[in-house]
Formats: C-alpha cells, sequence, structure tokens
C-alpha cells in the first residue's frame, strides 16, 4: 500500500474495499495533490477472475459509493 497524502481518507478507501472483497493486493495513490479528491486504485482479487474490466471499476465504484 502506497499514500502520498490524505491517511484518513486512504484508510477509509482501504477499510471498505477489504471488507467488500477478498483483497490480495490493493495500491491506494493521492493522484489529487494531496487535496484527496482524488485516488488511483489498483485491486487484485480472486472475485474478479472472468469479470470484464468495465464490471470490476463498477463494483468498486459501487463499494466506495456505500
Amino acid at each position: 500500500k502506497m499514500v502520498n497524502a490524505n491517511d484518513a481518507m486512504a484508510s477509509g478507501i482501504e477499510a471498505a474495499v477489504r471488507a467488500a472483497l477478498p483483497v490480495s493486493d490493493l495500491l491506494i495513490e493521492d493522484k489529487s495533490g494531496g487535496c484527496g479528491q482524488s485516488f488511483l486504485l489498483i485491486v487484485i482479487s480472486e472475485a474478479f477472475a472472468n469479470v470484464k474490466l468495465l464490471d470490476r471499476q463498477r463494483q468498486v465504484n459501487e463499494i466506495l459509493s456505500e
């Protein structure tokens, strides 16, 4: 896990993703220059096996919208 800034927001994102998916690896990087408005997430999970890329992205977006 790599966090450049806004540790509280990144920790919340990490907790939500790990609670919803069996995560084997997770990268979270603040891409907003430190203000926490935009994050890059790379999620490696067996739950994504045989799932199309767009459906994976939708699943993560749904997790984070809750």
